[in-house]
């Protein structure tokens, strides 16, 4: 059909375009993928919104127009979008996020030294998505722990992360217990292997630092939720094995002991604004990473630092440079401070005149 009657490019909701100082992406919400675009392709995408693919033309030399067509049939092949005859044909995806659980992640290492039956009332009848347990060993009293503590909170996934080896006869008890359903999750100094046991597949996990585009996931939920906040702080909650009560495993901050609550003032605490204060910094508000095309996608442990009221940023540097789109095994890669950027204490600055003639020589 002629475009001169679909003469508009609708995008689909669940296709989103993240712009990135250096480079765009597309993010398939549905397929859970995304693609690599160059900026000017991505500011193509977005006069989509607005005008026509002929007033769009209009606008361009001959080769840019060319460009134009060749990026609507490139799109409407690979399924991000239909023509139109009109400017806008979808609603879009609500930008709302709410999850019904107290925690999406209840951390708690063991084996405590407190005494774990005095946390009943604050555990008991708690809501949560997963319930982690960290533990360093498998002893009769932490099978008995974690026993209790899966009996007590209300939760949808049991994980056992430990940086120690389960023997044949560990992994029988577990399998012949309420553990039966939990994920076992074994951390080794950031090495890679898999392990199987009769009824039991213990999984070797790398490390938490964001590494290459494999350690990013494009899907709705996360989408919506780092619009907000940040993806790794938000509901989560640490209690380490001294009672010690964290905002997040990484969290450099402490709020007391658990095992000298009550019910009412535990859940006073965790609604508290200093309590959520690190999982109300989404990536749009942190230094560098407001700047990378990756932020609605990716999950950092680091913990950001307050500079002022409105300004965040990191005091080590990602394994990513958005600024020139190199990863820091890549050839070519350079620091942000090679770049000519600064990002501490006393601000942010980026010196674009240095950085453009890196990228022109990349």
């Amino acid at each position: 059909m002629s475009l001169k009657i679909f003469n508009y490019f609708n995008l689909y909701p669940s296709c989103i375009v993240v712009k990135g100082y250096n480079k765009s992406v597309l993010m398939d919400l549905d397929e859970n993928d995304f693609s690599f675009l160059p900026n000017l392709i991505a500011d193509f995408i977005t006069e989509f919104k607005a005008s026509s693919i002929s007033k769009i033309k209009e606008r361009y030399s001959n080769d840019l127009q060319n460009e134009v067509a060749d990026l609507v049939s490139k799109f409407l092949k690979a399924g991000y979008g239909i023509l139109s005859v009109k400017k806008e044909s979808f609603l879009p995806i609500t930008q709302n996020y709410f999850i019904p659980y107290h925690f999406t992640s209840l951390i708690v290492q063991l084996p405590v030294f407190y005494n774990i039956n005095e946390t009943a009332n604050i555990f008991q009848n708690l809501v949560v998505e997963n319930l982690i347990v960290e533990v360093n060993n498998y002893n009769t009293e932490v099978l008995n722990d974690i026993k209790y503590l899966s009996r007590l909170v209300r939760h949808n996934t049991l994980k056992i992360v430990s940086s120690t080896n389960i023997d044949q006869e560990n992994s029988i008890r577990i399998n012949d217990s309420v553990l039966r359903t939990a994920e076992i999750y074994h951390v080794l100094d950031g090495s890679t292997q898999n392990t199987k046991h009769e009824n039991l597949e213990l999984i070797y996990l790398n490390s938490f630092k964001i590494k290459s585009t494999s350690d990013f996931y494009s899907n709705i939920r996360l989408y919506t939720e780092s619009l907000k906040y940040n993806s790794n702080f938000y509901k989560k909650i640490c209690i380490l094995n001294t009672g010690i009560i964290k905002n997040g495993f990484t969290s450099h901050h402490s709020f007391g002991y658990i095992n000298k609550l009550e019910k009412k003032s535990f859940l006073k605490l965790v609604s508290s604004s200093k309590f959520r204060e690190l999982e109300m910094v989404s990536k749009d508000r942190l230094d560098i990473c407001k700047h990378c095309e990756f932020r609605y996608m990716c999950v950092d442990s680091r913990v950001p630092i307050k500079r002022n009221s409105h300004e965040w940023y990191f005091e080590t540097e990602c394994n990513y440079n958005p600024y020139i789109a190199k990863w820091q095994h890549e050839v070519g890669y350079k620091t942000l401070s090679e770049c000519g950027i600064q990002s501490n204490k006393n601000g942010f600055k980026l010196n674009r005149k240095k950085l453009n003639t890196i990228n022109k020589e990349l």
